[in-house]
């Protein structure tokens, strides 16, 4: 999806999977509304995407929680903070230059 849909993907990095049923994807969305305005254009897309990966057809249904309503506490970072976190621990760190590696997703969910 990151190559057909570059802005879609790097905005569905805020969201978080909250559920899925038979017939349907859930996603809440921790971004703007305009993030969310972009997204929504782009449903469709995502559909037919999971529907060549799923095998079915699927519904995609995104829960906007912007960013007001979200708020992490000290004790709780976000994606982007765990993200980061785990990109310059000292062991993945060593590991990328012992293997001359790169590191293709970090899941923070």
């Amino acid at each position: 999806m990151a190559s057909t849909l570059p802005f879609v993907s790097a905005i569905l990095n805020k969201a978080r999977f909250k559920e899925i049923s038979e017939h349907a994807l859930t996603f809440e969305l921790y971004g703007t509304s305009f993030e969310m305005t972009r997204v929504k254009g782009k449903i469709n897309d995502l559909e037919q995407i999971c529907k060549t990966y799923f095998g079915k057809k699927l519904k995609i249904d995104i829960i906007n929680k912007t960013s007001s309503q979200k708020k992490f506490t000290e004790d709780e970072k976000s994606p982007a903070k765990l993200k980061q976190a785990v990109l310059n621990h000292p062991i993945v760190v060593d590991a990328v230059k012992i293997f001359n590696g790169t590191i293709v997703d970090v899941n923070t969910g």
